[in-house]
């Protein structure tokens, strides 16, 4: 089972919206593994990324079985695979995380190849509805997220590119660049449009909070 979380973690005044945090996490019965993503992240890339994760160890001609609670994730790996297109071809560049779901689909085909005996693999799907009929894999891959949420974030290496370029950008959000300048590719795996917005957004809403606060002095 895979899910994503996303939360309010940082303190702040009442009215002020705070730094979003999110953290993905599988659970197979046997293992938990899990992480935090970098500031401008929420549920949805969490829970691509979760999938990524869990394709990604997995070889050619093994059986896999995926449970997810996030319909809008499945429907946008679903829809890529059934169309047989990647790359410049697969319409991904004006689809946010379009890089991820080019990667998914890569794991995937990968692992559908026979093994070494002839063995053909294949990934399904199932949706499990949150918190529901007792899906109890779920509920171990939600806690397994949350556990990760306060972690040092991690980047997703990308290694296809459904553009032809893939962003670095710094977090967006008070404080989410981080003492070194770090940047990221995941928050930038969308069109460069709503990338620019979201930093305009975050400059002006900044601005309008300094210059509140100064009056207010």
């Amino acid at each position: 089972a895979v899910d994503g979380s996303a939360e309010d973690l940082t303190g702040r005044e009442e009215g002020e919206v705070g730094e979003m945090t999110s953290a993905w996490g599988s659970w197979d019965g046997r293992e938990a593994r899990g992480g935090a993503l970098p500031p401008g992240c929420g549920n949805y890339e969490a829970e691509l990324v979760a999938v990524e994760r869990v394709l990604a160890q997995h070889s050619a001609g093994k059986r896999v079985l995926l449970l997810s609670d996030c319909q809008g994730a499945m429907k946008a790996v679903e829809g890529l695979w059934r169309t047989g297109e990647l790359g410049e071809l697969s319409g991904m560049r004006a689809r946010r995380c379009g890089g991820l779901i080019e990667l998914i689909v890569r794991h995937r085909l990968r692992i559908c190849q026979p093994d070494d005996t002839g063995k053909r693999g294949a990934v399904c799907f199932l949706y499990t509805p949150s918190h529901r009929y007792g899906a109890a894999p779920n509920a171990y891959a939600d806690a397994v997220a949350k556990s990760h949420l306060s972690e040092e974030p991690e980047d997703v290496p990308l290694g296809v590119r459904a553009r032809q370029c893939v962003y670095r950008v710094a977090g967006i959000g008070g404080g989410a660049e981080g003492g070194n300048g770090q940047r990221w590719r995941l928050p930038a795996d969308r069109p460069l449009h709503g990338v620019m917005i979201e930093y305009m957004t975050a400059a002006e809403t900044t601005r309008l909070r300094a210059a509140a606060r100064t009056s207010a002095q």
